[in-house]
C-alpha cells in the first residue's frame, strides 16, 4: 500500500504509472474485508490525502484528477 500511495503522489514518476496505482487502490477500496481485519484502515487517510492534493491540482493529468476525485466524499462541501 506505501509504494502505491507513494507512486501515486510522485510527480516524478511516469503518468501511467501513477494512473495504474490509482486504479489498483480503486481496486483494493472496493474489497470487502472481514469486519475484524483492519489491515487496510490506516491507509484510507493518506490515500484520501494525496487524492485531495491532486485533485487540487490544475496542473495533474485530467484523468488522473479524474481517478483520484474516486476516493473523495463529494458530499464534503469543501472537496469540492
Amino acid at each position: 500500500m506505501k509504494y502505491l500511495i507513494r507512486t501515486l503522489s510522485d510527480t516524478k514518476t511516469g503518468l501511467s504509472q501513477r494512473v495504474a496505482a490509482a486504479k489498483i487502490l480503486l481496486d483494493l477500496s472496493k474489497i470487502h474485508l472481514p469486519a475484524d481485519y483492519d489491515g487496510l484502515s490506516g491507509f484510507a487517510g493518506p490515500i484520501r490525502t494525496t487524492a485531495q492534493n491532486i485533485f487540487n491540482d490544475d496542473s495533474q493529468d485530467g484523468q488522473l484528477r479524474g481517478l483520484c476525485m474516486q476516493f473523495l466524499d463529494l458530499s464534503e462541501g469543501e472537496v469540492v
